[in-house]
């Protein structure tokens, strides 16, 4: 059976966890480690399960094995398009869209229609970031490459050789981080160097997602952790179930 998804949205009130299958459920999520979720609302938008999600105003966007992109307020469900593939990674920037699949490409949507893509790795997107006007993709290829945006000239790219297979990705600042099988690894956008962060093995990282203060990441066992990136350190984890959580949105 195919294991659902987790996101995290964050507003000026509250943090709301959501859960995912074919649907989107929305709960309460209390930074005190005293207090319980709380289930607030469901919806579903895909016949496949859901395997990223990103955020632009009130609207979410998700994205599906079924092959396709939604748009949801929450009151009605709208078709953006789809890959010929598992749709695995989204991002919101400004008025654009961009998604990534198994089929290996990484297209850009603009009120719903399609207006750039690349073929950008030969095997599957796992997941995209993005900073400083540079989009990040990961691969099971186990490339780590960094494009321009919105142009898409390959700026950087490096193969890390391993068994570990690259999940997940997101940004803070300057730095990239990157969740793979039982490894975190740090890449310098300026520098390009890459190194491994101690302290979280024993884990498979599948999502992540950062704001102003910390970085986060969801592992295969059901849990989020919270990491501190001036020096990388164990905040916080979250459990929430045995399930893989698959996908985080800020």
């Amino acid at each position: 059976m195919r294991k659902p998804c987790l996101t995290q949205i964050n507003n000026s009130r509250k943090t709301i966890v959501t859960y995912l299958t074919l649907t989107i459920t929305c709960y309460f999520l209390s930074h005190s480690p005293s207090t319980s979720s709380t289930q607030l609302q469901q919806l579903k938008t895909h016949k496949d399960n859901i395997d990223a999600i990103c955020i632009s105003r009130d609207s979410v966007y998700t994205a599906s094995f079924d092959n396709t992109i939604k748009k949801t307020d929450f009151a009605t469900v709208d078709n953006i398009g789809s890959h010929t593939d598992w749709v695995r990674a989204l991002l919101c920037i400004d008025d654009l869209l961009v998604s990534a699949s198994n089929d290996g490409f990484i297209k850009i949507w603009k009120n719903r229609q399609l207006v750039n893509k690349i073929k950008a790795h030969n095997w599957w997107i796992t997941d995209l970031a993005y900073a400083d006007k540079k989009i990040i993709s990961i691969s099971l290829d186990e490339y780590v490459k960094i494009w321009s945006f919105p142009d898409f000239e390959l700026l950087f790219e490096k193969k890390i050789y391993g068994s570990h297979k690259h999940h997940t990705v997101t940004t803070y600042f300057n730095n990239v981080y990157i969740g793979s099988t039982w490894q975190l690894y740090e890449l310098n956008l300026d520098t390009h160097k890459i190194e491994k962060i101690d302290n979280f093995y024993n884990e498979t990282y599948y999502s992540s997602v950062s704001d102003k203060n910390y970085v986060y990441f969801g592992s295969h066992a059901g849990k989020v952790v919270k990491l501190n990136p001036k020096n990388n350190s164990l905040l916080k984890t979250y459990t929430f179930d045995s399930y893989a959580i698959k996908a985080l949105a800020i």
